[in-house]
Formats: structure tokens, sequence, C-alpha cells
């Protein structure tokens, strides 16, 4: 609760600030109305019964109107609202009968974030997300999300200024996955990026923060290219090029004794596999189904039972999970996704994805807290090796 409220301060602390000045000028000119204001009013005026009540009614008045116009331009400062109109004049952001949005409020949600409220005159999210980049420029901002509240009556957007702007880091030193999520929070995860993007520098850190985190956490790998992953070579539970399709059909088995017993795991456990398209792709059909279909359902109510899934992939094509591709809570993008990688993990994001990756950094989207850019940052790969050993 304490957070909370600290937090709430903190979010709102230019509010206070202004609207403390604002209230100490007043009392001060309260305190001095007579020698300021009224000192310059001919006494046979003052000395008329209800004088001074009648001015100190007008002054509060004043005092009060000011305080609700001071109000409301803190909830939607004139610069801003100008702006965003003048973007969706430009562009025809529109709806049928050709009215136009309005921006309604500004708001911090955390530190240097803001939300956007905009009454929408029915104007569609897709709408305002296909007009993105030009909203981005007009307002200074990069977007990470839109949404719509109040009965779809008007839209969220969520934004953060260009200039403190910055891949969030995922970095060894605390359980932190990009700004919106820890590891304790994290949900069947997907990380897809092409070879030298990052991928599996990531999936290594994350694993290193499990151990750290939750250190009785147990961790069943099937590294079918046989070469990322050997640290954990000596585990019963590390499963190698053909020796996958036994470890997934061992993790699918105790999953479902845990299923049976109707209560989650006292001990977190987590699937890793690395390469899963490789690895599906050297079976046969037969195979190659059950395979699918057992991870379709290990992401859909795995979670549940304290079961939970890491995939690493270089494409996130449907022919490799069937409809469960968007099962996946945490969606990583490593590197630079062509337009196609993109759309297959973060479809109705891919406007907001244009920026140039290098190697480490990519995209995070998560289902509910939209999308941001991160970056990982690992400093001393020795201590990476040693966390990830500690981990097994």
């Amino acid at each position: 609760m304490k957070q909370k409220i600290l937090h709430f301060i903190n979010t709102y602390k230019k509010y206070w600030i202004t609207l403390a000045t604002y209230l100490i000028m007043i009392l001060i000119l309260w305190c001095m109305r007579n020698n300021l204001l009224y000192s310059h009013i001919p006494s046979l005026i003052l000395d008329m019964h209800y004088t001074h009540t009648i001015l100190d009614i007008m002054i509060l008045t004043v005092v009060f109107t000011g305080l609700i116009c001071l109000v409301q331009l803190l909830r939607c400062p004139p610069r801003i609202r100008q702006k965003f109109n003048k973007v969706c004049r430009r562009h025809d952001i529109k709806n049928k009968t050709d009215e136009f949005p309005e921006l309604r409020t500004v708001k911090p949600y955390q530190r240097h974030k803001y939300i956007y409220n905009v009454k929408n005159k029915d104007i569609t999210c897709t709408m305002f997300m296909n007009n993105a980049e030009a909203l981005e420029q007009a307002l200074d901002v990069r977007i990470s999300d839109m949404r719509l509240c109040k009965r779809g009556k008007t839209t969220d957007i969520f934004v953060t200024p260009k200039k403190y702007y910055k891949p969030a880091e995922i970095t060894l030193d605390d359980e932190n996955l990009g700004s919106n999520i820890t590891i304790d929070n994290l949900i069947n995860a997907i990380i897809c990026g092409n070879t030298g993007s990052g991928k599996t520098v990531l999936m290594k850190a994350i694993i290193a923060k499990i151990g750290e985190h939750q250190p009785s956490a147990t961790f069943h790998i099937l590294d079918f290219k046989n070469y990322d992953f050997q640290e954990f070579s000596d585990s019963p539970l590390y499963y190698s090029y053909k020796d996958c399709v036994e470890g997934m059909n061992n993790f699918y088995r105790f999953f479902k004794k845990q299923q049976e017993r109707g209560i989650a795991s006292p001990t977190p456990q987590y699937l890793v596999i690395d390469e899963w398209a490789s690895f599906v792709t050297s079976l046969d059909k037969k195979t190659r189904e059950d395979m699918i279909s057992k991870l379709a359902e290990l992401i859909q109510i795995s979670r549940a039972f304290n079961y939970h899934i890491l995939v690493g992939v270089q494409r996130a094509d449907s022919t490799y999970f069937g409809s469960a591709r968007f099962n996946f809570k945490c969606r990583f993008g490593m590197g630079n996704l062509d337009a196609e990688g993109k759309r297959m993990l973060f479809d109705g994001y891919t406007e907001l994805m244009n920026e140039q990756n290098d190697t480490g950094e990519g995209y995070l989207l998560i289902e509910g807290k939209g999308i941001e850019r991160i970056k990982v940052v690992v400093k001393d790969f020795d201590k990476l090796d040693k966390m990830v050993r500690k981990a097994k």
C-alpha cells in the first residue's frame, strides 16, 4: 500500500507542485488583499455594508475559476491538443460523418510515460494504428499501445516522449524482463530471431534470471542443435537432437500426472526448447503433428499447474505451432524481422516496429501491456555462463 501511494505521488509530482504553488500564491494574495487590492478602492465604497463580503466572494470566484482552468491545462496541455488536432486533419483521421477525434486528457502512468485519452468518434484503433508514424512525428513521441475503453467511446494511446525513449534493458542484475514484467510473472514465452540476432543470449539470460530468483525451478532442455545449451548436458533432463522427442514426451507426461492431481507443482517446471522449427521439420508427419499438438496443449493450460514454456525459433510460422502461436503471452522478436515475421508474432503492432535493431536488440509484446523495444545487456559472459550452470 505504501509503495502504491509513493508511486502515485511520484507519478503526479509535477501536478502536485504546480497546484501547491498556485494555492500558496493565492493564500499569500488572500492574506495581503487589504493592502494589495482593497487599498485602491475608495473608502466611501469600502465603508458600505457588505462591501468586503462581496469583494471576497468575487476574489474567491476568480480563484476557483483559475483553479479549474489550471487543472484543465494540466489534464490536456493546449500545445499537445493543437498538435493532435492538426495531425488528425492533415491525415484525414476521421469517421464516416467527417468528425475528427478529440484529445481529452494526457495522464501519466509511469515515469516519462503517458496515456493520451481520445474521444474517438467511432474511429477504430486500426485507423489510429495505420497512422501511428504520423502521430509519433507530430507529437514527438513513441507509441507502445492503443486500447479501446469506456465501451469503445474513447481510445487510450500509450506514449513515451522521444527524448526519454530508449530500449528497456534486460540485464543479469535484477529480475526484470523489460519494463512491464518480471521473472515471477513470466508467462509462456516465444523468442524469435535470425542467426546473430541475440536470441540465444536472451534465452540464456532468462534461464539465468529464473535460476537466480527461483532457485527451486527445474529445467527440461530440448537442445535440437546440440550446441548452445551444453551446460546442461550432464543433466538427466537435457535432451539433444533426436532425443528431443523423448524429452518432449517426458515433460508432457510429467505435466499430465500433475494435472491428474489437480494441484499446481510445488516447484516451477520450465520446458526450454531451442530451434523448435528445425526440430519438428526433421520429424515424420505423424510424430510432427503429435509434438505440435502437445506443445499447443501445454501453452494453453500448463501455467495453471506451474509448468512454463520457453521456445526459441528463427521464424514463428503457424506450420510449427498450429493454432497455438498467439497463445504465447510473451513474444520476443530479436533483431530485424521482415514484414511477414513481424506479422506472425506482432499482428496489430507492426506499425510501431520501425527501429533498426543491432544484435541483442528487439521488441517485446506482453499481452495486455503493449509493445516495447528491448536491449539485452550482458557485460560479462563468464558471469552469464556461471549463472546458467548454477540454474541447472
